[in-house]
C-alpha cells in the first residue's frame, strides 16, 4: 500500500482553472472539444447497464463490459465501459464507483466529443470537485500537455449519483492534440510503480503485441542506474527531455502533490516522443489530492528514480531551481483566482441544478477556501524558493593548478548532539572539542564543484588532549571510504588528502573530521587544493 503521511481532508483542499487553451508542442484543439470542457454547461449523462453488465461489474471490476450512455438525450449504444480507482477511491458498481468509458473499443474509430476514452471520476477524495481541474490547467500553463478536465451529472439506470469530475482519457487522440507526432509509445504508471515495472503500455507500435518489449522503458532505466556519473549524464541527456522534466516535477511539488511521481512514484504517464528524438516526456495524473501541506518541500533527494538520478549533478540542480523561479508566477493570486472563477462558472450552475442554493453556497465556499490556500502556497513557495542552497560555482585554479578555499564557506555536522563545534573568535578557527557524554563525532565541511581529475586537500590541523584508542582526526570526501587520519596529539601542521573525480562535473564535499573520547581538533579554513592531474 502506498499511503502518506501528509493525507489531509479533501475538503479542505482544492484545485484551478486557467484561461489556457493550447498544448506546449501539440496541435490545436478543436473549437468544439474546446467548448465541451471550457463553456458548455455540464453535461447530463446516465448509463444504462444490463443485468449481465451489473454481474460482470461486480464480478470482473476491471475488465470492460458494455453499457449505453444517454447524454442529454443522445444515445451511445454499445460504450465499453469498466470501474477505475486505486486503494483510496476505488468503489464497487453498487456504492458510488469511478469509471473509464471507451467510445472505439466496441465500434471502431467512434469519438465521444473528440475522445475515444475518458473518466468518469467520483471525487471521493477531494468534496470540492476542482483539484483535478486546477492541476491540469497550471501544468498546461506552465508548457506540460495534461488531459482537459470538466464534470458532468450522473445517472446509473434508476440512481442520481450527482456531480462527477469527468476527464479526457489518455490515448491516440489524446497524444494527437498534446504532440506533433503521436506514434510513439505512452506507458501508463500503475499504481505505486517505477520505470523498472512492467508498466502497462497504451499506445504506440508496441501496443499489440502480448509482452511488449519495453526496450526504451529499459534504456531510462539503464541509465538511471549507470554508475559512472559521467556515463549516467549523457545517457539520461540523450532519452529524457530533462528540460521538460525540470517543469514537470516543479509544478507537482509546488501543487503539493505528494501522491505524483516525483514524490511517490505514482500517478503518471510516460510518452516516448518520436518528434524529439524518441526522448520521454512525464505527464501529470491522479491530481485529486493538492495543496494539502502548505508547507510541503520542493527541494530534497526525490524518491523516484529519473529525478534521483538526474539531481545528482550541479548544473541540473541550478536549472531546477532557475525553472522553479520561473514558474512561481503561475501562482500569483490574480491568476490563480480567475482560475477558480472560470472553474465554478461552469461548476456552480451544475451544483444549483442538482441541489440548490445549498449545494451552490457550500461549492461557493470551497473555492473561497481554495483561493485563500493557494494565497498561502504562493508565500510558502517564496520563503521555499529562497531557503535553496545555491549550488556552487566551478573553483578557479591558478597557472599552479592551486585553488584556495573560501574560509567562509565551512559549515558544521555533527552525530553526536554535545559535541562543541563553533568558529572560535581568535584567529578564525574552526574547532570540534569532544563534550560531556565523553563521545564526539562531528566534522567541518566545504562543497566545491570540480571537474574531472585528481587532487590534494592541504590544510593545516592542530589536536589538543587526545588519549589515544580512538581514530582521532581525519580528512576525507563524503561518501568515500578512503580518509587520511592523523591520530595522537601535534602541533599545527599541513595534513593532506588525496582523491579522484569520475565526473565530468561534479560537487564534492570535503571533511576536516574528529572522533574521540577527548580533546579537541582544531582547523585552520584557510585550506586549498591542488590539481594533481
Amino acid at each position: 500500500m502506498c499511503f502518506h503521511p501528509r493525507l489531509v481532508s479533501a475538503f479542505l483542499t482544492l484545485v484551478v482553472v486557467t484561461n489556457f487553451t493550447g498544448f506546449a508542442s501539440g496541435q490545436s484543439i478543436p473549437p468544439a472539444f474546446s467548448a465541451y470542457f471550457t463553456t458548455d454547461p455540464v453535461p447530463e449523462i446516465k448509463i444504462t447497464l444490463s443485468e449481465a453488465s451489473l454481474k460482470a461489474l461486480r464480478e470482473k471490476q476491471r475488465e470492460f463490459t458494455v453499457c449505453n450512455l444517454t447524454e442529454n438525450g443522445k444515445v451511445w449504444p454499445d460504450m465499453a465501459i469498466k470501474l477505475k480507482g486505486a486503494a483510496g477511491s476505488f468503489r464497487g458498481i453498487d456504492d458510488r464507483p469511478a469509471l473509464t468509458l471507451n467510445a472505439a473499443r466496441l465500434v471502431k474509430g467512434r469519438e465521444f466529443h473528440g475522445m475515444r476514452k475518458f473518466h468518469l471520476n467520483n471525487s471521493v477524495q477531494d468534496g470540492t470537485f476542482l483539484h483535478e481541474f486546477i492541476g491540469s490547467e497550471l501544468f498546461r500553463q506552465a508548457g506540460c500537455p495534461a488531459v482537459r478536465v470538466g464534470w458532468a451529472r450522473l445517472k446509473i439506470n434508476d440512481r442520481d449519483m450527482g456531480l462527477y469530475v469527468l476527464k479526457e482519457g489518455f490515448d491516440q487522440t489524446f497524444l494527437g492534440r498534446s504532440f506533433a507526432n503521436p506514434k510513439g509509445n505512452l506507458y501508463d504508471g500503475g499504481f505505486c510503480q517505477d520505470l523498472d515495472a512492467a508498466l502497462e503500455l497504451d499506445e504506440g507500435p508496441d501496443a499489440k503485441e502480448a509482452n511488449p518489449p519495453r526496450k526504451d522503458l529499459q534504456a531510462v532505466v539503464a541509465a538511471c542506474r549507470e554508475q559512472d556519473t559521467s556515463k549516467r549524464k549523457a545517457a539520461l541527456e540523450k532519452l529524457v527531455d530533462l528540460d521538460a522534466l525540470y517543469t514537470f516535477m516543479a509544478i507537482e511539488l509546488m501543487l503539493c502533490h505528494w501522491d505524483g511521481y516525483t514524490g511517490n512514484r505514482n500517478n503518471y504517464r510516460v510518452y516516448f516522443d518520436p518528434a524529439n528524438a524518441g526522448k520521454m516526456r512525464f505527464l501529470p495524473h491522479g491530481m485529486d489530492q493538492l495543496l494539502g501541506d502548505m508547507n510541503f518541500p520542493i527541494w530534497g533527494d526525490p524518491p523516484a528514480m529519473v529525478p534521483a538520478a538526474i539531481m545528482k549533478f550541479p548544473e541540473t540542480r541550478r536549472a531546477y531551481r532557475e525553472r522553479l523561479i520561473k514558474l512561481r508566477p503561475l501562482f500569483d493570486e490574480k491568476n490563480t483566482a480567475a482560475i477558480i472563477d472560470k472553474a465554478m462558472a461552469r461548476l456552480g450552475p451544475a451544483a444549483k441544478a442538482q441541489g440548490g442554493e445549498n449545494l451552490l453556497r457550500q461549492h461557493t465556499e470551497l473555492a473561497q477556501q481554495m483561493k485563500n490556500r493557494l494565497k498561502e502556497r504562493a508565500t510558502s513557495l517564496n520563503r521555499l524558493i529562497k531557503e535553496i542552497p545555491q549550488p556552487p560555482d566551478p573553483l578557479g585554479f591558478d597557472a599552479a593548478g592551486v585553488a584556495r578555499l573560501n574560509p567562509g564557506n565551512w559549515f558544521p555536522q555533527k552525530v553526536t548532539e554535545d559535541a562543541r563545534i563553533v568558529r572560535l573568535e581568535s584567529g578564525g578557527f574552526l574547532e570540534i572539542a569532544v563534550g560531556p557524554s565523553k563521545d564526539c563525532i562531528a566534522s567541518w565541511r566545504n562543497k566545491v564543484l570540480l571537474t574531472k581529475g585528481t587532487y590534494r586537500l592541504e590544510m593545516r590541523l592542530k589536536v589538543e588532549g587526545f588519549t589515544g584508542g580512538e581514530d582521532g582526526s581525519a580528512l576525507r570526501v563524503s561518501g568515500s571510504r578512503d580518509s587520511t587520519k592523523t591520530a595522537g596529539n601535534f602541533d599545527w601542521k599541513t595534513v593532506t588528502h588525496e582523491f579522484t573525480v569520475a565526473a565530468d562535473s561534479q560537487e564534492i564535499v570535503l571533511v576536516a573530521e574528529y572522533r574521540s573520547n577527548a580533546g579537541r581538533l582544531l582547523i585552520d579554513p584557510q585550506a586549498r587544493i591542488v590539481r594533481v592531474k
